[in-house]
């Protein structure tokens, strides 16, 4: 499907409704005044030609707004954009209708909907659901609803992330409504081409020989790490980073850049590989750098720092509008802050550098008004706030995140940045929820957070120990590609560690006090196991759901000696939760139905050692494309797994049993073994559980 099918679908029977009043979130759309290249469209559930409500899904920063914005200005329909609208709930669509057309027009417009001769655009679906409950979205689209039920054509259109728009379309056609569900695809070659010299110009100038030179340079190096790790990449190019994003960045650097043989050689020179991360993080740099060397260095240090001797002038050019510092100051800006002074150690010349840098900021090239240009250049300047050591710059990261959107591209930039240097234990929930934005039609992620048991360190504080942080991109339809991330981090005296309102298939294992809360509802994807030292749930609701229709297993454990909960719903959806804990004093209801006694340690130590090695090797099993459990060879062998030569002889024997196989890069587990060497099911072992053979089958291994 492309734009103009979908224009067509839209616009079909409509006739405009002139509106009373316009708000900041809802109107007509006004004509954009720069290039719009058009996407195309890959049908997931389609069943008729015009479906009653069509949803526009895709993962974040893909273009969606923008689509929204010109299909509602080609079609003359209002849009609605949730990111700018107070909390929806019961009526809020029928509500806002009334309030913005005229009462001699409201007839018109509630029956034209009805008809399928008006209809509304609704964008940004998966921001209005994380502003409110579970109950208060699907009051909203119960409004929608009936508003539309009798609807011959569209009415509505949906825009928003993949994961919300399924669950839209799964409970719109269970209340009959006829419904559509489409992906944005990502741009193949040509169409990033089109897009890039649409909006660089660089093919216009006197040097456009050169310009698409650098040009296709560049999308070579992109596809070619592409199409080297995925199937069929000539046809999905790019995939994650075929979108708007990564093209914007392009061309700002082309844009901004008109030395085209000193560019290419720039990107040339270290080598540049097949790691589109790498790139994109090297045309990141690249515009940082030369906005200080071209822009400020020229035009306001050095005037500023004429009169002084040659080697302090050296000193503060060198040290001003470094990397570290634009990325502060960008991040304050959209964030309508400042930045504290003192980035030149001279009072006086500091003083006349900030008032010049009022005017010069706005300017930057990664920004444009408050907001920045590209969700690329948003993560480089999260990324970099991150690991640069500043107490203030993390603070002020962690203020960004907590106010605007996850960016997938934050796990990509954060990864290239860090080396397999520690990021801040803070920021853990920041990189999760970058991490889940990855979920789209082909793609799933599986995280964990693992510190060291807890019965390993005793009485001793986990202060300064180490925590593995995986996360695993599993991509393609069946699962079979796959990218995989590892960070490392430590944990810090007296601060709980936490991890954000929503997680979805994530396994933590931590020594320590863990945190999750939610100003709303707490929302938790199975399968999922938590286990820390004490856990505190702090939300009025939590609510569980699978990750996917092939999600396995579906349970939610939580296990540790104390719990804390100021839960008043739990909306389980089928899903098995377990607390189990060893305290169970403060626990009230709703949280206490779901309550078994955390199992006793086991009183040998080399068999509680057994006991630990074994369950570390098999619980984290996942669901792999062929239906069966299976887990990467190299993970299952990895140190921090098997540990020591205990670990190893456990791991043996699993394979002797049967209870494990090995083919090629996965071993597999037999959850018929399981049973039959442990007497306890694999569920029951992912629970905490344990039997008399369980114990039997330990003893037995030297």
């Amino acid at each position: 499907m492309n734009f103009y099918n979908l224009c067509s679908i839209v616009a079909a029977n409509k006739k405009p409704i002139s509106m009373r009043e316009t708000t900041s979130s809802f109107g007509v759309a006004a004509a954009r005044n720069v290039p719009y290249i058009e996407p195309t469209f890959n049908k997931i559930e389609f069943q008729q030609e015009k479906p009653t409500v069509i949803l526009v899904s895709a993962v974040g920063a893909t273009g969606k707004t923008t689509l929204a914005q010109v299909l509602s200005h080609s079609t003359s329909l209002p849009l609605l954009d949730l990111s700018a609208h107070k909390p929806v709930g019961d009526n809020t669509l029928t509500g806002l209708l009334t309030t913005a057309y005229r009462v001699e027009d409201l007839s018109k417009v509630f029956e034209a909907i009805g008809q399928g001769t008006f209809g509304v655009i609704i964008d940004g679906i998966d921001e209005g659901r994380s502003k409110t409950t579970e109950k208060g979205f699907e009051a909203f689209l119960d409004d929608i609803a009936r508003l539309c039920a009798a609807s011959p054509t569209t009415s509505f259109v949906l825009l928003g992330r993949t994961q919300t728009l399924e669950e839209a379309w799964c409970y719109l056609m269970d209340k009959g409504i006829p419904t559509g569900l489409i992906t944005i695809s990502p741009f193949d070659v040509e169409s990033a081409r089109i897009y890039i010299d649409a909006f660089a110009h660089g093919s216009e100038s006197s040097h456009s020989a050169e310009y698409r030179q650098v040009r296709d340079t560049i999308l070579g190096m992109l596809s070619a790490a592409f199409t080297d790790s995925i199937p069929d990449g000539e046809k999905s190019f790019l995939s994650f980073i075929g979108y708007p994003p990564v093209l914007d960045a392009i061309v700002t650097l082309l844009r901004e850049e008109q030395n085209y043989y000193r560019l290419s050689g720039e990107l040339n020179a270290a080598g540049v590989n097949d790691l589109e991360i790498e790139l994109l993080h090297r045309i990141s740099s690249y515009i940082l750098r030369r906005e200080k060397d071209q822009k400020v260095v020229p035009n306001i240090l050095s005037p500023l720092v004429a009169d002084m001797a040659i080697k302090d002038q050296e000193r503060i050019t060198r040290a001003a509008f470094g990397v570290e510092e634009q990325c502060m100051r960008l991040v304050a800006h959209c964030l309508s802050r400042n930045v504290a002074p003192g980035w030149i150690d001279e009072p006086v010349i500091d003083e006349k550098y900030e008032a010049h840098l009022v005017t010069f900021l706005p300017e930057h090239p990664f920004i444009t008004d408050r907001k920045f240009r590209s969700a690329v250049f948003e993560a480089v300047a999260l990324g970099t706030l991150i690991m640069s050591g500043r107490e203030d710059a993390v603070h002020l990261a962690l203020d960004y995140a907590d106010s605007h959107k996850s960016n997938y591209h934050l796990v990509y930039i954060l990864h290239q940045m860090a080396h397999g240097n520690a990021i801040p234990i803070s920021v853990l929930r920041v990189l999760l929820s970058a991490a889940q934005e990855f979920w789209s039609r082909t793609a799933s992620v599986e995280i964990s957070v693992e510190g060291p048991d807890q019965e390993e360190h005793g009485s001793a504080s986990p202060a300064g120990r180490d925590v593995e942080i995986q996360i695993e991109i599993l991509m393609g339809a069946d699962g079979a590609q796959s990218r995989g991330f590892d960070f490392q981090s430590v944990l810090e005296p007296g601060m709980p560690v936490r991890l954000g309102h929503r997680l979805s298939s994530i396994y933590v294992t931590l020594p320590c006090s863990v945190l999750i809360e939610g100003p709303n509802e707490i929302e938790i994807a199975a399968p999922a196991e938590i286990c820390a030292a004490s856990i505190a749930l702090q939300s009025p609701a939590l609510i569980l759901r699978p990750a996917g229709a092939s999600a396995t297993p579906k349970h939610v454990v939580i296990e540790a000696d104390s719990f804390e909960s100021t839960l008043g719903k739990i909306a389980s959806n089928g899903i098995d939760l377990i607390l189990s804990v060893t305290d169970r004093s403060g626990l009230t209801y709703p949280a206490i139905q779901y309550v078994e006694d955390k199992k006793a340690s086991f009183r040998d130590p080399l068999l509680k050692e057994k006991y630990l090695r074994l369950r570390r090797i098999l619980v984290h099993f996942r669901s792999h494309s062929k239906g069966a459990l299976a887990k990467y060879r190299h993970k299952i062998e990895h140190e921090r797994v098997l540990r020591n030569a205990q670990g190893e002889n456990i791991l043996k024997r699993c394979l002797k049993d049967k209870i494990l196989r090995l083919e090629g890069s996965f071993y597999y587990l037999e959850s018929d073994a399981v049973h039959m060497h442990l007497g306890i099911s694999y569920d029951d072992l992912s629970k905490g559980r344990t039997s008399d053979k369980l114990v039997q089958f330990l003893q037995s291994i030297n």
